[in-house]
């Protein structure tokens, strides 16, 4: 299927052509070099340099230029991305401000021998942001790529077990209760209330058990912590568990006498790392779902609510511009943070009323890839509910310690040193309340902001913020902190930033299928690269992948004939499965008809569809969806996205295939339930919809 996508991009004197359907040597000597990473390889590299064509500096490059760049990665593609991956690294680190400009501190002969050199020197001229873009879009524009090697699973598993082991070595330093009178008064007032829970959209430690109807199927015995926790003391165990669980008939739940395990995977991250995932148990994650409810809704009325937004990520962003601007403000990320976070840190840090909560619903066994089974250290990985506003919070406390401190000319690592005072007054006085670049106060910090393991503090206070993370277990990942007051550059939640300029980089992130090839998800994921790469300015790489997109031939494992892959439409939005364009013609879509219904013209063109066949139901899914949808806007998180009313017009633009049902009992036609039937497998076909 790849050697269809050929490489045809303007170069100086006219145009750098190659298919590689037409030159057998060509794809023998992938095949010999890459075997199952054939199609991958050939996808990043032709991608990589069409991208070439896009400089900023509006240029074309030599066409010897274009063909030493592909004979290297037709040599050695994992070499070249590590290469340029730590060039990137570098240019970010040597830019400084001087004299209020930003530059390029250190002139980085590592360059010479790459395709971008002139844009380089454009740049150690100028400081150009444009041209900043561009070279990180360049040196790190296949970092994210996944590739088959099959040696990757054992070294993240080796690398987690060696995790385990250093946490097993950490000493919780005496100045972690300094956190106590703090985490006292973000949880002042805490009330679980009536515990809501419900069930994740994510799999299960259960395997083939995906669905809500499914995951309720084999809720029927908890784990002695809950049971002790929930079920009551000197009650009768059915009475008290069973409102817990109202999804149904739960008669038979029991109290189990297994302490249940989370199963542990690793998922792709970059071209040669994995990250590791954990797939939490049934009645686990269905607790969590409720108390993280109730964990972030009374966040954002604690002190904390000025400091942490967990369901926003724009805040970090805009703090990280903010920080290229001013240099007031550092940004500091952890490696592997979710896995750092140890279990004795959350018993002395927590209140008794917060942490008996976090400890019931903790899955203290792990399931390894290899079917042995590890005792956790941390208090839960990734994958848990809870990981992410528990990790969130420690962290933001952290932060309110060394500032505090500092500002009232106080040694956080003094033993009770906020014993009797008045916490909440200190804050208040040690923070500014709405700063600016045009009203920096010099004698109060700017207020952090942290979401997950991406923080950003006062630049005052981050050599303590560093060292008081470190000595709790935590490991700075110095390659993306970037903390000297002098650097423009500043990242945070995936955006980087130069001197007030937005110059995250695009990058490839094709979806194939394990064993090499593409998916019908693959596809729908190649059209939205297409489509950014148009957003961010790269017409000839958006040229590229349209064209690969066009000619993707998906006829082996779907129902319509490869030429009716061709029929995606553009549009001038991109929503759906459509291409993005300026002026679409869409001339190339084969047939149309006038829809005298809607008063219209009507294309046919490509869709997914996900066939859906009767689920069994054995706990009441119907009413299981109600519950669901009350107890959502019950909680304030707004109206549940219930039913969703049948558009024929949009079906297969949208990406995903909706059920009719007809329900007497609330006097409306055509609603979808998407919980009562089961999905099968996704598929593609041909729909009529208007573009």
């Amino acid at each position: 299927m790849a050697w269809e996508w050929g490489l045809s991009t303007p170069c100086l004197g006219g145009r750098f052509i190659l298919y590689p359907r037409d030159d057998e040597a060509f794809q023998t000597t992938l095949v010999t070099n890459y075997g199952l990473n054939a199609e991958r390889v050939w996808l990043v590299t032709s991608s990589w340099i069409t991208l070439l064509s896009d400089s900023p500096l509006d240029r074309l490059k030599p066409r010897s230029v274009l063909y030493r760049f592909l004979l290297t990665l037709v040599q050695d593609i994992y070499g070249t991305i590590k290469r340029f991956s730590a060039l990137s690294h570098t240019l970010l680190t040597t830019c400084r401000i001087k004299d209020g400009v930003a530059v390029n501190s250190e002139f980085l002969e590592g360059f010479r021998d790459t395709p971008v050199f002139r844009e380089y020197l454009h740049f150690y001229r100028t400081g150009d942001p444009h041209v900043l873009r561009f070279l990180l879009t360049f040196l790190t524009f296949a970092k994210k790529v996944a590739f088959i090697n099959e040696d990757l699973q054992a070294t993240a598993l080796r690398s987690w077990l060696e995790l385990e082991e250093r946490l097993g070595k950490v000493e919780i330093p005496s100045w972690a209760a300094n956190l106590r009178p703090i985490m006292d008064i973000v949880f002042q007032g805490w009330d679980l209330g009536q515990l809501l829970p419900s069930h994740g959209s994510g799999a299960v430690a259960e395997k083939g058990i995906r669905l809500a109807d499914e995951k309720n199927s084999v809720l029927r015995a908890v784990s002695p912590c809950i049971a002790t926790m929930y079920g009551g003391y000197g009650r009768r165990f059915a009475d008290s568990i069973q409102p817990l669980f109202p999804l149904g008939d739960y008669t038979q739940i029991r109290r189990s006498s297994l302490v249940p395990s989370s199963r542990l995977k690793f998922v792709p991250k970059e071209y040669d790392k994995l990250r590791s995932i954990c797939m939490e148990p049934v009645e686990k994650q269905y607790l969590q779902q409720g108390i993280r409810i109730s964990y972030e809704n009374h966040l954002t009325h604690s002190i904390l609510a000025r400091f942490v937004d967990i369901g926003d990520q724009s805040k970090n962003q805009a703090g990280s511009l903010f920080g290229s601007q001013t240099g007031r403000t550092a940004t500091i990320d952890l490696s592997s943070a979710s896995d750092s976070v140890l279990w004795d840190l959350i018993k002395i840090i927590y209140p008794p009323r917060v942490a008996r909560h976090l400890c019931a619903t903790r899955t203290s066994v792990v399931k390894l890839p290899d079917g042995s089974f590890h005792k956790l250290l941390k208090f839960s990985p990734m994958g848990s509910a809870l990981c992410f506003p528990v990790q969130s919070t420690i962290y933001s406390v952290v932060c309110l310690l060394i500032g505090v401190a500092q500002a009232h000319g106080l040694d956080w690592k003094t033993p009770g040193v906020l014993d009797g005072l008045d916490i909440s007054s200190l804050v208040r006085e040690a923070f500014q309340d709405r700063p600016n670049r045009w009203t920096l106060d010099d004698l109060r910090y700017h207020p952090m902001q942290v979401y997950g393991d991406d923080i950003i503090c006062d630049t005052r206070m981050v050599s303590n913020v560093v060292c008081a993370l470190e000595e709790l277990g935590f490991t700075v990942n110095h390659s993306k902190s970037f903390t000297d007051s002098d650097s423009p550059i500043r990242e945070s939640c995936g955006s980087y930033h130069y001197a007030g300029y937005d110059v995250t980089p695009f990058r490839l992130k094709p979806k194939f299928e394990d064993r090499g090839g593409f998916s019908l998800t693959g596809l729908s994921g190649l059209v939205d690269q297409a489509n950014q790469a148009l957003d961010h300015g790269y017409l000839s790489l958006n040229t590229h992948l349209r064209r690969c997109c066009l000619r993707a031939d998906l006829s082996d494992i779907s129902k319509p004939r490869a030429a009716d892959f061709h029929q995606i439409p553009f549009t001038v939005d991109g929503e759906g499965l459509s291409l993005k364009a300026f002026h679409p013609k869409n001339s190339h879509l084969k047939r149309s008809r006038w829809n005298s219904d809607y008063q219209r013209r009507e294309f046919r063109v490509l869709g997914f569809v996900q066939r859906l066949e009767e689920a069994p139901d054995p706990c009441g899914a119907f009413d299981n969806y109600w519950f669901i949808r009350w107890q959502r806007t019950a909680k304030g998180r707004g109206p549940a996205r219930s039913f969703i009313e049948v558009d024929h017009s949009r079906l297969g633009l949208n990406g995903y295939f909706t059920v009719k049902v007809d329900t007497q009992e609330l006097g409306k036609r055509n609603i979808a339930l998407p919980s009562l039937r089961r999905p099968q497998e996704l598929r593609a076909t041909m729909v009529w919809t208007v573009v």
